[in-house]
């Protein structure tokens, strides 16, 4: 059953219009509404609350990480593959896309923390 994908797309959209506006709080938190709603759809719900209890620290690195140039739309281009995939039923491209796109903060970690030294640690 995919047809939550409308309702992910416009969650899309908005997030667009959330980095034209340059409003990364609003955006971040449109960012989890739509893993929260991904995680309904594919019925393990309780992953997400499981996720949630364990994401504060790479919740601290996403808000850092963020409003770096291009860093959004990253993430816009990232969540367009995956529905694109759910919507064609290709299964194995959206989870591709998926595991890529969860690795790309932990992928930058060096890099954020050289940018802000007090805030990372090694």
């Amino acid at each position: 059953d995919r047809s939550f994908v409308p309702r992910l797309y416009t969650l899309i959209a908005r997030q667009r219009a959330l980095v034209d506006a340059q409003d990364f709080e609003a955006f971040a938190e449109t960012d989890q509404s739509l893993h929260r709603q991904l995680c309904e759809a594919a019925e393990v719900s309780g992953l997400w609350a499981l996720i949630r209890s364990r994401s504060g620290h790479l919740d601290r690195l996403r808000r850092l990480h963020l409003p770096v140039p291009g860093k959004a739309q990253s993430i816009l281009d990232d969540h367009a593959r995956i529905l694109d995939a759910i919507a064609a039923g290709d299964a194995d491209a959206a989870q591709e896309t998926l595991r890529r796109h969860l690795s790309g903060t932990l992928a930058q970690v060096d890099e954020i923390r050289a940018k802000f030294p007090d805030y990372v640690r090694g």
